[in-house]
């Protein structure tokens, strides 16, 4: 049975970044950290350069992303709103095969 996964769509240190934009005008849901890096190509890249780097205080298992690309799964919903009207997606393959890290400036500004 599909589940369904809400996205804040608030990036930034303070969470005042409106993320969903961005979601919105792409088509796509991001999560996590942004790193300043070129040397990660794939999600298993991704996730080990997040354990060497994040720190004590951030756990993989206590992250946003975990949630993305360890339990939401094809077929699952996300939503997010934006001025009171409701955006839905359906995961049309499992997230890790659509993991692309973007190094875009925009992408990074958008946390």
């Amino acid at each position: 049975m599909p589940r369904v996964w809400k996205l804040k769509g608030k990036g930034g240190a303070d969470h005042s970044l409106r993320s969903y934009d961005y979601f919105i005008k792409h088509h796509c849901a991001a999560c996590g950290w942004s790193f300043e890096t070129k040397s990660i190509k794939t999600f298993d890249d991704f996730k080990q350069f997040f354990s060497e780097h994040a720190g004590e205080d951030h756990k993989w298992s206590r992250q946003g992303i975990h949630s993305l690309f360890d339990q939401v799964k094809a077929g699952d919903f996300l939503w997010t709103r934006k001025e009171g009207i409701y955006y839905v997606a359906k995961v049309p393959r499992e997230p890790r095969e659509l993991f692309y890290f973007d190094t875009s400036r925009e992408a990074h500004d958008y946390d």
